[in-house]
């Protein structure tokens, strides 16, 4: 499932089994990227995620980027 995000600089979130352990294909090898989520989330996948994208040859700068819990947030990936 694809879901378009109408915000100032749109955005798509794809939905589906599996996309974790394929994160990499998101991102460009030789891409710096910082993985940012939310403390409950990253005990369970954070390492997962950092896994998907070194094997995909993305350089995470800074791989446990956390933030308190907080309604409405979620787990994303930025380029830098």
């Amino acid at each position: 499932m694809k879901i378009d995000i109408p915000v100032s600089q749109p955005y798509r979130v794809d939905i589906a089994p599996g996309l974790l352990d394929d994160l990499g294909r998101y991102v460009s090898s030789g891409t710096a990227a910082l993985v940012v989520t939310e403390e409950h989330v990253a005990p369970l996948l954070l390492e997962r995620a950092c896994r998907a994208l070194r094997a995909a040859g993305v350089l995470l700068n800074c791989p446990r980027s956390t933030f308190a819990a907080c309604l409405g947030r979620k787990a994303v990936v930025c380029r830098v």
